[in-house]
């Protein structure tokens, strides 16, 4: 899925009376076959009754065999590849399905494209474009340029009209879910988001019709829903330069035992097993999981589950991504942005080049062979690894080929991708801390003897950084050292904090 975009419908590149693009492009490698987003091959049937080379199909469904295999003992009747929401987003790695490229005709094909991390290797290392003049110079590393744009701009609030029942009609207009959530008497869909104080102020109707409003903010200069961060607080934020392999694992385990939804082979919907750790790429899966221990729904394949299905990992597999997470962060960190841990690094130091952090992890946990800690193990033994001999023949041109390289099956739903871990993670992810614990200490000494201590005292407070200001002239809309500020106050001192707790400590709390 590096180099292949299943939902790519248009292609200039091959257009052998296009000298302009033919000179433009001449040296990126657009041109190998293996950047082109449609494969034809023809074969010579062995008559009419070759079951071996003509692609097989399945009566039952009147589907042919894809992805895996062209007949019933290694092919796929289905495979859910994307999805149109059916619900609210809550997560920015949803828009991992979002077809970004949508008419760009030339390389790279990728999908997925939001939320993932690898290295294409159409790009050095250290480069995200190839300069052409062909078509606006759109051989450009989609990915990294998306993360880069979304991840330290935007996020998805899940502040909208409540759906009912995977329709388009509604029991819950916006505003009246804004409000449920101002009074705690229902959350919103994403429930680590929580009313910031202040935010019903000063009173609850005026503050719904404030934040629902579409002017501009004639304080700001901006619309209500870009200021709308500031009306909310995070519940258990988690910093993502964090080197406590035990708090990883916390975060990872979030999904243990969830009962993910798939869609059976006539199209209904099922629940599927509480069991392990389960990352599936859709809402609702394609498939059942992995270890799921039978057959995708409809297929005769063994492993479909492992290509069609959702991946669970063991207890033992997310432990050791924890692991590598934390030791990809040591070599990387620390981050001073959400994009910059989401991307991979523009280096010549292909380790740090070759993916981003969680997606290095998981490269990391795919280069175990057979280990138990390897999700990917029943998977690799079927797939065929795609190395230096195995690439058709002609120049690549690759400036990076080690992105080139790996198990065929890559991308497809159960292999398991950065996205994926994302998905329920980035919501709550931060590259700073809001919240801080601030120990103090005094004592008394005897008058005349300064030496001599005759009483001692520890105090520890947690404050916490607020969106408003020190001073409430401004709103917490304003940026800071912008035009619009007006006091002077919090040109000087910025935000507001505020004391959560105080509690004296005794000594041997120190």
């Amino acid at each position: 899925m590096l180099q292949a975009n299943p939902l790519c419908f248009y292609t200039e590149i091959g257009f052998a009376d296009d000298a302009n693009a033919k000179t433009s492009m001449a040296g990126t490698g657009v041109y190998h076959p293996i950047n082109a987003p449609f494969d034809f091959a023809f074969q010579k049937l062995g008559g009419w009754t070759d079951s071996v080379t003509a692609p097989q199909w399945d009566e039952s469904s009147g589907s042919s065999y894809i992805v895996s295999g062209l007949t019933s003992s290694n092919g796929l009747t289905r495979c859910v590849m994307a999805e149109l929401p059916t619900r609210p987003l809550q997560s920015l790695a949803e828009l991992q399905h979002f077809d970004a490229r949508n008419n760009n005709p030339i390389p790279p094909f990728q999908f997925n494209l939001i939320g993932n991390g690898s290295a294409n290797p159409l790009f050095a290392p250290n480069q995200i474009a190839v300069p052409t003049s062909y078509n606006n110079g759109m051989c450009n590393d989609d990915t990294y340029i998306l993360n880069h744009l979304l991840f330290d701009d935007w996020f998805v609030s899940s502040i909208t009209k409540h759906v009912r029942n995977f329709s388009s009609s509604s029991d819950r207009p916006i505003e009246t879910v804004y409000q449920n959530h101002l009074t705690l008497a229902t959350p919103l869909p994403n429930r680590f988001y929580l009313p910031a104080p202040r935010a019903d102020s000063p009173r609850l109707s005026e503050a719904v019709a404030a934040a629902m409003g579409n002017a501009k903010d004639t304080k700001t200069g901006k619309y209500q829903f870009e200021t709308i961060a500031s009306k909310l607080v995070v519940d258990g934020m988690f910093n993502i330069n964090s080197v406590s392999v035990e708090a990883w694992k916390a975060i990872l385990r979030q999904s243990r035992d969830v009962k993910v939804p798939y869609l059976a082979a006539n199209g209904s919907t099922n629940v599927g097993n509480a069991t392990s750790f389960s990352y599936p790429r859709t809402s609702i899966a394609g498939d059942q999981g992995s270890d799921s221990g039978s057959k995708a729904s409809g297929s005769q394949f063994p492993a479909a589950a492992e290509f069609a299905g959702h991946r669970v990992l063991t207890e033992v597999q997310t432990d050791e991504l924890a692991t590598q997470i934390v030791a990809e962060i040591r070599m990387r960190g620390p981050f001073l942005s959400l994009s910059e841990f989401v991307n991979r690094q523009l280096t010549t130091n292909t380790n740090l080049a070759i993916a981003s952090t969680i997606q290095k992890a998981l490269d990391n946990l795919a280069d175990l062979g057979s280990s138990p800690k390897n999700p990917y193990a029943a998977i690799q033994a079927i797939a065929p690894n795609i190395t230096q001999g195995t690439l058709p023949v002609g120049v690549t041109d690759y400036k990076f080929n080690q992105a080139a390289y790996g198990s065929s099956a890559f991308g497809v739903p159960g292999w398991v991708r950065q996205a994926d871990i994302l998905k329920p993670l980035a919501p709550i992810l931060s590259a700073r801390d809001d919240t801080f614990t601030i120990r103090g200490y005094g004592d008394s000494r005897e008058k005349g003897n300064p030496t001599k201590v005759v009483a001692r005292a520890w105090c520890e407070v947690v404050v916490q950084r607020q969106a408003d200001y020190l001073d409430p002239s401004d709103p917490a809309g304003v940026a800071p050292f912008s035009t619009l500020m007006q006091s002077n106050i919090n040109k000087r001192f910025g935000r507001r904090y505020e004391i959560v707790s105080f509690r004296w400590l005794n000594e041997k709390e120190i």
